[in-house]
């Protein structure tokens, strides 16, 4: 008889312990449903950013190499007869030049006060005022500047002159991820060949 006493009076403690583990075992499960919900968007915004900035640098080489394919050389810079690519200080077309005699080569000279023109927010705004590439295999299009940065030496070892001369141009490439979260711009120098 006094061992069924014991055993009713300890029976509701099972109970109230168990019901501690259930509530301690619950907590520890939404703790960790917490942590994996923001490894899940550090990892998202990660694979963002990577997407933007693979973009970015896709953008400034198929620029690059469609400069030396099409070849600027022929084209005058700063004239009305220019046609398709003139360059100028308010980067119509996505094509800047903020200096002076931008056609002679050795006279030309760019103006470094001036702001650079990637800085305003209206050339990333405006569709006339940068040019686009949707970028392979993604949903990003990707927005670039080309700015005529005057001349340099053809061959590096020798003085510039009326037969070693090339274009140099600057390259600025703005690209958004695919989900919005990153945001990348490059910029690369290059000269004509």
């Amino acid at each position: 008889m006094k061992h069924f006493r014991l055993i009713r009076q300890q029976s509701g403690a099972l109970l109230v312990i168990t019901l501690i583990m259930l509530v301690v075992i619950s907590m520890l499960g939404m703790s960790t449903m917490g942590t994996t919900g923001m490894e899940m968007q550090m990892a998202n915004n990660s694979r963002d950013q990577q997407a933007s900035f693979e973009a970015a640098e896709y953008t400034l080489s198929w620029v690059e190499n469609n400069i030396q394919q099409t070849s600027f050389t022929n084209a005058n810079l700063t004239n009305s007869s220019c046609g398709a690519i003139c360059f100028d200080d308010t980067c119509s077309g996505g094509y800047c030049f903020r200096g002076d005699d931008a056609d002679a080569w050795n006279q030309c000279e760019v103006d470094d006060s001036a702001p650079d023109p990637y800085t305003d927010p209206d050339i990333w705004n405006d569709s006339g005022f940068h040019r686009t590439v949707t970028v392979p295999n993604t949903s990003i299009t990707a927005k670039y500047i080309i700015e005529f940065r005057c001349y340099t030496a053809l061959d590096p070892t020798l003085q510039m002159d009326v037969t070693n001369f090339t274009r140099v141009y600057r390259i600025t490439a703005y690209t958004v991820g695919e989900a919005g979260r990153a945001r990348t711009m490059l910029r690369s120098m290059m000269k004509e060949l």
